[in-house]
């Protein structure tokens, strides 16, 4: 830990990034104050995550966390429908790269038959799981596969904003992995940034940066932009995360790991493979923003 301070103490990085953590865990202790009142008041009658984790799922509200975690989940809800898998038995459905629960928190209250099971890098999202969905099969996993299920589990997988942050090698571990556990016939709800994301997220006036993007999707299908221009997560964020893990979006990501977007040209042409068929591709549907990919297990 004496090394960790060194860091933290020596680098102004580190500590901005400290002061940052310590406002964070004072809108948590606010937070937390203030859903005792609203459930006290009958107002609130789901379970809420600290503020710091709520913002990690680009909630700064609870209202809008919890009409976004709605708006996202009906989407997956529909086209898990349209491909013939019955919500209402009970089918066992994971949420891969679950944060704190925005989707899963609609799929519990409406499907109470459903087996549930999430699995997310970010250990302290986990411990709210654990916390808040007793019932639900939450761990913590690893940021490369495998994770701890056995062959041909799940009926449902959906994941919401995972693919569009992982480069293109894990892209294809994951997809690979997805298939182990996923039973013939089974659906996999998968969301992406895609060229509507591209259009509202980028700006033209930034030059160069735009006109790769653009060039990129059109002669290579995808875009990656590593958030650490594609090296491992700097010492000094370890270094805080360690001492204080309060509030960081990247806890349990210590590889490459920034922004993708792919062309539906790419994605039909490669996640329709041997292990899944691809289904369907609807634009900008998720938090409209991201697109969602449907993909069936063969």
């Amino acid at each position: 830990m004496s090394g960790k301070f060194s860091v933290i103490f020596s680098d102004p990085r580190a500590l901005k990034l400290l002061l940052k953590t310590l406002a964070k865990a004072s809108l948590d202790k606010y937070q937390s104050m203030k859903v005792t009142l609203l459930r006290t008041m009958g107002i609130v009658d789901f379970p809420v995550p600290p503020n710091s984790r709520m913002r990690g799922t680009s909630s700064n509200t609870i209202r809008h966390y919890y009409e976004s975690g709605l708006t996202t989940s009906l989407p997956i809800m529909t086209a898990a429908y349209i491909e013939g898998l019955n919500l209402r038995a009970s089918a066992d459905v994971l949420d891969f790269g679950c944060g704190v629960g925005r989707q899963l928190l609609h799929f519990k209250r409406n499907f109470p038959n459903l087996k549930l099971h999430a699995c997310d890098v970010n250990n302290r999202s986990i411990e709210f799981m654990q916390s808040a969905y007793p019932n639900v099969d939450s761990y913590t996993s690893e940021f490369l596969p495998p994770l701890k299920y056995p062959d041909l589990k799940f009926d449902l997988i959906y994941s919401v904003s995972i693919f569009s942050h992982i480069n293109i090698r894990d892209q294809a571990l994951w997809l690979k992995e997805l298939a182990r556990i996923t039973r013939p016939g089974g659906v996999c709800c998968l969301t992406i940034l895609g060229e509507y994301a591209q259009a509202l997220l980028s700006k033209p006036s930034s030059g160069k940066q735009y006109s790769d993007e653009v060039r990129a999707l059109e002669e290579e299908g995808f875009f990656y932009k590593g958030y650490f221009e594609g090296k491992p997560k700097p010492e000094y964020m370890k270094a805080v995360e360690q001492f204080w893990n309060v509030g960081s979006n990247l806890i349990g990501i210590d590889e490459d790991y920034g922004r993708t977007y792919y062309s539906e040209r790419y994605v039909r042409q490669h996640w329709n493979n041997d292990s899944f068929e691809f289904r369907q591709w609807i634009p900008g549907i998720i938090d409209n923003l991201q697109d969602l990919v449907v993909l069936k297990k063969r």
